[in-house]
């Protein structure tokens, strides 16, 4: 049984993982490929709410995985630790995705829609543009750190 939660747990880690590295893979090509800022944006836009759309259900999936092995666990000591951490990390990288999600895109959709236009028609010290970018990149690093925590659950799930 313990060889099963171990196996769904990293099919679903790896799936989740795979798919925001696809989202790091893609979104700079769209951006240099396409002529429009404005197009490259909305197609990165759907490919990240897609990843994310496969991370709930995977990252749900590789936590419970990862929380029922722990509790099994029956150990004291460095193998406790091993297996807690997954769990912690895995937690973590949920956390920030669903903070990502549901606060700081909402809030880059809601200046959107305030610009009514394309991004680059503003200034660059235009003050929705600068909001928009400060809420631009604290997404990014969001994402980065919510795959780096994952990614890092991976080996550490395999081994405990």
């Amino acid at each position: 049984m313990e060889t099963i939660l171990a196996g769904v747990g990293l099919v679903a880690l790896t799936l989740w993982v795979g798919g925001m590295f696809g989202v790091f893979l893609s979104t700079p090509v769209l951006f240099r490929r396409l002529e429009s800022r404005e197009q490259a944006g909305a197609i990165a836009g759907e490919i990240i709410e897609r990843a994310q759309r496969l991370g709930g259900p995977t990252g749900a999936v590789a936590l419970l995985a990862a929380a029922l092995r722990f509790g099994g666990a029956g150990r004291s000591g460095p193998a406790l630790t091993l297996r807690a951490l997954p769990v912690a990390l895995i937690l973590a990288a949920i956390a920030l995705s669903m903070a990502n999600r549901m606060l700081v895109q909402e809030r880059m959709r809601e200046i959107k829609e305030a610009i009514g236009g394309p991004i680059d028609g503003l200034s660059r010290e235009h003050p929705l543009r600068v909001r928009y970018n400060r809420a631009h990149g604290l997404s990014m690093l969001l994402f980065a750190a919510a795959f780096a925590l994952a990614l890092i659950a991976i080996p550490i799930l395999a081994l405990g």
